[in-house]
C-alpha cells in the first residue's frame, strides 16, 4: 500500500493529488500497491508503523505488511515514485 500523508491547505499536497496522484491512481501500479491519502491533521501518523515522524507534506510512504519499507518526502518526480513502488512490488507494477 502507498500512503500519502498530506494536510489541508497545502498547495503542494493539492498539486500532488491532482497531478501525480491522479496519474498513479489510474495506473496498473495502483493495482499492485493501492494508494490512499491520509490527512495528518485528522489522523495521527503515530497510528502507523513508521520509521520516523512525518515532518514534510506530502510524504509518500510505501507500506508492506503494515510497516514502512520506503518513503519519499515532498513532491517527487514521477520516476522516483513509480520506481520506489516497482522496486518493492516487482514487475507486476507498470
Amino acid at each position: 500500500e502507498v500512503i500519502v500523508f498530506e494536510i489541508g491547505g497545502c498547495k503542494y499536497c493539492a498539486a500532488f493529488r491532482d497531478n501525480l496522484g491522479a496519474r498513479y491512481l489510474a495506473s496498473t501500479t495502483n493495482q499492485a500497491a493501492p494508494m490512499r491519502f491520509v490527512d495528518v491533521g485528522r489522523l495521527d501518523p503515530q497510528s502507523f508503523q513508521l520509521r520516523s515522524d512525518i515532518n514534510t507534506v506530502p510524504t509518500i510512504v510505501l507500506m508492506q505488511d503494515g510497516q514502512e519499507v520506503d518513503r519519499v518526502e515532498g513532491y517527487p518526480l514521477a520516476e522516483l515514485l513509480f520506481g520506489m513502488v516497482k522496486s518493492r512490488v516487482g514487475s507486476s507494477a507498470q
